[in-house]
């Protein structure tokens, strides 16, 4: 019963939160920037196509940038991993709210199930985010999975970083930007490619936050 309580209360904080963060991120004014102008169709038809459809990728991020990613990606069906763990009943009540599809697992827990979903999502033709060097670091290290899905599933894969005007940055181990209200941010499409891993750090590493 303790437990059944204890996620009830954590859904519900999770809906409090969605609902003040969809204020707060309704202020920020996105910019999109590609490494490469020729991936704009193709991330434009993949985004704002409707869903599933065979034009899918696999999103890579770090988690510095998720909070100011969210808003960009709500409501357009992208599937993300979120931790089975307690505190990820939070984080998935929020970004299911925020109209995204949801695996509950990863690389540290219920990773082999969480992989199979990611497969099955990808095959159906959804898109995957993935927060790389999850679930608890080291920052700025991307671990293998993404590259392992998409070379055997066979869809390329997205680089994703933001640059925000005005943010806090929090001392934290993901070192996590938190935009301020009202401030431009820019995503940074890269490369759209198939990409081995040290290749996919590089791409990423250009664009991070340290101070």
């Amino acid at each position: 019963m303790a437990f059944f309580i204890s996620m009830i209360k954590q859904r519900i904080q999770g809906l409090i939160i969605a609902f003040f963060y969809q204020i707060y991120a309704s202020t920020f004014r996105y910019n999109l920037m590609f490494e490469d102008e020729s991936d704009k169709k193709m991330f434009f038809n993949d985004v704002f196509g409707k869903r599933p459809h065979d034009n899918n990728f696999v999103y890579a991020f770090y988690h510095q940038a998720q909070v100011g990613l969210v808003s960009y990606f709500s409501r357009k069906n992208l599937t993300v991993m979120v931790s089975p763990s307690r505190d990820g009943e939070i984080l998935a009540t929020i970004l299911n709210h925020l109209g995204m599809r949801l695996i509950r697992g990863s690389s540290s827990k219920k990773s082999k199930n969480a992989l199979r979903e990611s497969f099955e999502e990808v095959k159906n033709g959804y898109s995957l985010g993935l927060a790389v060097d999850g679930p608890r670091g080291p920052a700025f290290k991307p671990k293998y999975g993404i590259c392992k899905i998409s070379k055997e599933i066979n869809k390329m894969i997205v680089p994703v970083s933001i640059k925000a005007s005005k943010y806090k940055l929090v001392n934290s181990w993901d070192k996590s930007i938190i935009p301020m209200p009202f401030s431009k941010i820019d995503i940074i499409i890269g490369k759209i490619s198939f990409y081995e891993i040290d290749e996919l750090e590089k791409s990423l590493n250009k664009h991070i936050s340290n101070t």
